[in-house]
């Protein structure tokens, strides 16, 4: 029989909160509810959820600082996170915070349990990815990537997989040098950096002994020039792999892990016959 997942309610309005606990514990959830930050603090020191589902606006103590107390020394949240609101306009500022989601008010019970099935869905397969590729988070990754928009936005979702050693180079120079200098386990390289074309510093990389088992990906944006025939020659003249398009940082995460895991399967069929 499979585990209950535990959700802490965090809201004020005392009906809302028991008509959304009483939906999700007919639905085979354990549910408690906390009418603010406070209670549910103290909640928090004998009921250990697996998500909480947290309302911001609320007497005593707001989601927003019950958010910052249950974070831990690396400023994530302990426990997932998944937001609701009244204030639409509260969604951008959740963007750099860690939630697993965001919804706006008013819905009903059973648009939260929908979304609460979701996300258990994706966190699940999360931990089933991480199990997978072993311990991700041990493994060194290097954004080249000279968009200042984009590039922070990659480098926040691989941390937020749980890739802990991860910088951004904004040169394909300056990522050479260092490369050389010290081997990433994975190079994650824009095809259109404007110093160095990326598949070219791929290239490079592959010359030398030192960087030449460096997992390189070389990626590029939805919106960029050049056509899939171009990227397909490249691919076959280089051997580098190649994210064609992508729009989310996210399918970048997804394309390196498939990667891994493909690796790490090769390793194992050829451990057997070691």
């Amino acid at each position: 029989m499979p585990d209950v997942k535990n959700i802490l309610v965090v809201e004020d309005e005392d009906v809302v909160a028991e008509l959304f606990a009483k939906k999700l514990r007919n639905n085979g959830y354990g549910a408690q509810v906390a009418n603010n930050g406070l209670q549910a603090l103290d909640k928090l020191k004998s009921f250990k959820p697996d998500l909480i589902v947290l309302d911001l606006n609320m007497p005593q103590m707001g989601g927003v600082e019950f958010y910052q107390k249950i974070c831990g020394a690396n400023g994530k949240p302990l426990y997932p996170i998944f937001v609701v609101t009244a204030r639409a306009n509260m969604e951008e500022f959740f963007k750099d915070f860690e939630v697993v989601g965001f919804k706006v008010k008013p819905f009903d019970a059973g648009r939260l349990l929908n979304e609460v099935r979701v996300i258990f869905e994706r966190l699940d397969k999360k931990v089933k990815i991480l199990r997978d590729l072993g311990d991700i988070g041990k493994r060194s990754l290097v954004i080249v990537d000279d968009d200042k928009v984009e590039s922070p936005k990659i480098l926040k979702e691989f941390k937020k997989f749980g890739y802990q050693d991860v910088q951004i180079i904004s040169t394909g120079v300056v990522a050479l040098e260092k490369m050389m200098d010290d081997p990433p386990d994975i190079a994650l390289v824009n095809l259109a950096l404007v110093d160095i074309p990326g598949d070219l510093l791929i290239f490079k990389l592959q010359q030398f002994i030192k960087t030449q088992n460096v997992i390189c990906v070389l990626y590029a944006h939805r919106n960029f020039e050049r056509k899939a025939a171009v990227l397909e020659n490249i691919e076959r003249k280089t051997g580098v792999r190649v994210l064609r398009e992508y729009t989310d940082a996210e399918e970048l995460v997804s394309a390196v892990n498939e990667i891994l895991k493909e690796l790490q399967k090769d390793k194992l069929e050829r451990d057997k016959w070691d």
